[in-house]
């Protein structure tokens, strides 16, 4: 499974954080994030570069060859497809929404391995949403895949708890996500593929650590990212 982003993806890894600023709910004129630059615990080094379309991202290339590429419909992100340093296609996710703009419906494609993943949820009157998970090949997801319930607290995804995957937590900083001002972002973060990155904030709990840095707007600028003995730091550059 591709990432979206790598400051992004953390999926059912959420980390533990902590701040050298105030803390601060600001969004004031920060800019977009044009840049990453991602240490691994080995040295190695990718740098990812982010171009838009007003605050609709289009593409992400990264120092390795790889590209992402996005495709709204309105403001809505419908489409995100991730490709190979050669051009070839690897993964495509692709977004289904109702009439109010809420994701119904989630699937991840991998023509290479055969496999396709499809999600499909209902909002409840308690405010969890219910998921229920197929799975299969590129061309048809029909095999029951599981269930799970996401609840939210403050606008964020507090917890999942899967029928497969037992009961995982949550909990955020109070400062602005780097892909906050992103247009229809939100969306496709939140809790597509069972897996939580934050809408406007950034995650804090589960079972790593994660250390960030935040500029004068309250959005990182650096993180460093521990778990199980592997360290990640990543330097973010806005405009």
């Amino acid at each position: 499974m591709r990432k979206i982003f790598c400051f992004l993806a953390l999926s059912s890894l959420a980390l533990t954080s902590c701040s050298s600023s105030d803390d601060s709910n600001s969004s004031a004129a920060n800019g977009l994030l044009k840049k990453t630059i991602e240490t691994d615990s080995e040295g190695n080094v990718v740098t990812s570069n982010y171009s838009y379309n007003g605050h609709k991202i289009k593409k992400v290339e990264d120092s390795t060859g790889e590209r992402t590429e996005f495709t709204y419909s309105g403001d809505l992100i419908t489409k995100i497809q991730y490709f190979y340093d050669d051009g070839g296609l690897e993964q495509t996710n692709l977004y289904t929404y109702d009439s109010a703009g809420k994701l119904v419906m989630f699937q991840r494609l991998e023509p290479d391995d055969q496999y396709g993943a499809k999600e499909m949820y209902v909002y409840n009157s308690n405010g969890t949403v219910s998921v229920t998970r197929f799975i299969g090949d590129a061309t048809s997801q029909t095999e029951d895949g599981g269930t799970a319930t996401v609840y939210f607290q403050n606008g964020e995804v507090s917890e999942i708890d899967s029928d497969s995957g037992g009961d995982l937590l949550y909990t955020y900083d109070n400062k602005n996500n780097p892909g906050k001002d992103i247009t229809g972002f939100g969306a496709v973060t939140s809790f597509a593929d069972l897996g939580v990155s934050g809408i406007n904030h950034n995650l804090l709990s589960d079972d790593g650590t994660y250390t960030y840095t935040y500029n004068d707007a309250g959005y990182p600028v650096t993180s460093t990212e521990n778990f199980s003995g592997d360290v990640t730091s990543t330097q973010y550059f806005y405009n």
